[in-house]
């Protein structure tokens, strides 16, 4: 429906405009669920107090642990009292493969649910990568 305008005026539908170029490190924000927040820490600490402590857009670190015996690729999730969890399978697998070419990824608390009627509470995390070596075009000079 929209290549009319586009062959008309020779620039993309507004719901198929690319972001604009400005030479920045390519960026990619997506949420994710965060797995295993019923378990207890290692250290005994219970990961259920923990997130009671979160509020939402609490910052978050995310720590790859290579030598998990269950997944070299998981990545776990610490809020600033201790861990909270970690991220799925898939998720950690991709996101360490970025770490690996250089990316970066910061996170915040996005959304926790649960509580009175569900016996734990889950946490949404918002991840932004950000990739130093795909850099967006920059625009033309005027």
């Amino acid at each position: 429906m929209w290549g009319w305008l586009q062959r008309l005026f020779g620039r993309p539908a507004p719901h198929e405009r690319e972001p604009p170029s400005d030479g920045a490190p390519s960026t990619r924000v997506f949420v994710a669920a965060v797995v295993g927040e019923s378990f207890r820490n290692n250290d005994g600490t219970s990961r259920q107090e923990i997130i009671r402590s979160c509020r939402i857009g609490d910052a978050l670190r995310l720590i790859p642990e290579p030598t998990n015996p269950a997944d070299p690729n998981a990545v776990a999730v610490h809020a600033p009292g201790g861990q909270i969890g970690y991220l799925r399978r898939e998720v950690a697998a991709r996101l360490n493969k970025q770490i690996r070419d250089r990316a970066t990824a910061s996170a915040v608390i996005m959304d926790i649910r649960g509580g009175e009627d569900v016996p734990f509470l889950g946490v949404f995390v918002e991840v932004t990568m950000t990739d130093p070596s795909v850099r967006k075009a920059a625009p033309p000079p005027l």
